[in-house]
Parts: structure tokens; C-alpha cells; sequence
């Protein structure tokens, strides 16, 4: 009877509390995917760190050595590792849950509160099989967060505070950075066709670089400065003003 009552106490709160905040259930629910995911390649990482597999084989012994001189092992190096990890990703998901539930509604804030929440989980593409060999969802799920995360980040600075792209034509690079990123962490061996090569690399960072400049610089000047007599950016008032 008493867990009867519970049930009939909770359950419609429940439901009542998910119809006024599906946006704040739908990040709480990736928070957890993502992080489940994410946990299930500890072991592995305690393994590879132990071995230590991304030391070079010749130098595994002394550097063995060096840390026993310190009264420490390969283990140390993991759990440092771990707490780190732990740290950022208590910070992040903090200010994204805020951004969510604190900050006004808006594109941006939305936008960067699961930006904030896939990078907690990103990983170097290449290692996410070494990480969970066995398991296709997790490797699925940490490969779709690593394209959140890293095009988001990247994407970042073109995005207004409303969610639109000021200027508009930087929506380009969003697109960009959504298949460079995507096409990387799912077939990490495969070279974009025609971006092979150092300078087709540098030529592209260059231009994303200049881009962002491009964008932060046009946003001060035409958008988010007032109006003023005679200002080029805008007519009348400021509700006329078009990026």
C-alpha cells in the first residue's frame, strides 16, 4: 500500500515536471548516455596507462624507473589522470545544467550547454576502438559526441547570441566543421577528398582563423554596437537592423 501510494504521488509530478521542462530532461538524459558510455572505456585506459602503450617501448623501462624514484607507479599516473578528468567534467556539466535551467532561453545558451556536455565525453577518434573494442554502441555514442563537441567548439564563435550565424555566410563553416569533424570520427583512416596534404591543412586553418576574426569583429561593429546617426549598420530604429 505504501509503495502503491508513492507510485500515485510521483509518478504524476513526474510527468507534470518533464511536460514543462523537456529541454532540461532530453540533457539530463544525454548527460547520462554519454557518461555511461564514456565510464565503460576506464578499463581499458587503466590497462594502456599502466603498460604504458603511448610510451615508446624503449623508453618504458626508464621511465618506470624515473617514477619509482618518486615512490610512484604507472598507476599513479592513471588516477591523476582520472581526477583531472573528473574536475573538467564536473565543471562542464555544472555550467551547462546552469545554462539550461538558469540562463534565458535562448539558441545560444542552448547551443553551448550540449557543446559543454559532449565535450566531457570527447575522444581522439583513432582510440575510441582501442578504448571499447567489443562494443559498437558505446563507440557510436562517444563518436557522435566527439562530432558535437568538436564542431561545436569550432563553430562557436560564428553562432549570435540569439542562435543565429552572424554573419550569415559563416553557416558555411558551420556545415564544414560538422563533415570534417564527422567524416574524421567515423572513418578516421579516410582522408577527405582534397584536403590531403599540410598546406591544403594551413590553408584552411588560416582561413577558419581569419573567419572567426572576421565574425567577432563584424558583430561588434555592425551589430551589437548601438545605433547612432548616420551608422551604416542600421536604419530607424534598432528593431530594423538585419545581419
Amino acid at each position: 500500500m505504501a509503495m502503491s501510494a508513492v507510485h500515485r504521488s510521483f509518478f504524476p509530478g513526474f510527468r507534470i515536471w518533464l511536460a514543462h521542462n523537456r529541454l532540461a530532461a532530453a540533457w539530463l538524459l544525454a548527460a547520462v548516455v554519454i557518461t555511461v558510455a564514456g565510464a565503460k572505456g576506464a578499463p581499458e585506459l587503466y590497462r594502456q596507462t599502466v603498460a604504458l602503450v603511448d610510451i615508446p617501448a624503449g623508453d618504458r623501462d626508464e621511465l618506470r624507473r624515473s617514477l619509482a624514484s618518486l615512490h610512484l607507479t604507472p598507476a599513479h599516473l592513471f588516477w591523476f589522470q582520472a581526477i583531472a578528468n573528473a574536475l573538467t567534467i564536473i565543471v562542464n556539466l555544472t555550467i551547462g545544467w546552469l545554462l539550461i535551467r538558469r540562463a534565458p532561453r535562448t539558441g545560444f545558451a542552448i547551443y553551448l550547454a550540449f557543446v559543454l556536455l559532449a565535450l566531457t565525453q570527447a575522444n581522439y577518434p583513432p582510440s575510441i576502438d582501442d578504448l571499447l573494442p567489443g562494443q559498437p554502441i558505446a563507440q557510436l555514442i562517444i563518436r557522435l559526441t566527439t562530432v558535437v563537441a568538436i564542431s561545436g567548439f569550432f563553430t562557436l564563435p560564428f553562432v549570435f547570441p540569439d542562435g543565429r550565424f552572424v554573419p550569415r555566410w559563416t553557416i558555411a563553416w558551420g556545415v564544414f566543421n560538422v563533415y570534417s569533424v564527422a567524416s574524421f570520427a567515423f572513418f578516421p583512416n579516410w582522408d577527405i577528398p582534397g584536403t590531403s596534404g599540410t598546406w591544403v591543412e594551413a590553408i584552411t586553418t588560416g582561413a577558419l582563423l581569419l573567419s572567426i576574426l572576421f565574425a567577432v569583429v563584424y558583430r561588434y561593429r555592425k551589430v551589437s554596437t548601438p545605433d547612432r546617426p548616420g551608422s551604416p549598420a542600421c536604419s530607424g530604429s534598432s528593431s530594423s537592423c538585419r545581419c
